[in-house]
């Protein structure tokens, strides 16, 4: 479906790509379609948003997450990322671009 960046909902809950249930509040930021959440924002995707062996499409996401809102929401469920380290710690605005190219 198509995605969104928006605030979780209070209690929905993520299964995420380490296997374990997440249960959200409005304070933190998620990517989601109509169908519920895909990932934490900045933090870990959701379970739907693996690939395995029979994955044929993907999306490259290129995304600058609030440094704040991602410690917090990382401390709050307990989760160490390394896309968590980074995002808390400010990434350069100026690398969104080339990074999209890249890919």
């Amino acid at each position: 479906g198509n995605l969104t960046v928006r605030r979780a909902r209070d209690g929905e809950k993520v299964l995420a790509l380490d296997g374990r249930e997440y249960t959200l509040t409005p304070e933190m930021c998620v990517i989601a379609d109509e169908d519920g959440v895909e990932s934490i924002a900045g933090i870990m995707g959701g379970e739907h948003s693996g690939c395995d062996e029979n994955t044929t499409d993907v999306l490259i996401e290129s995304a600058l997450w609030d440094p704040i809102t991602t410690a917090r929401t990382g401390r709050t469920l307990g989760i160490i990322t390394d896309a968590r380290y980074r995002f808390e710690r400010g990434v350069d605005p100026e690398f969104m671009v080339p990074g999209v190219e890249l890919a």
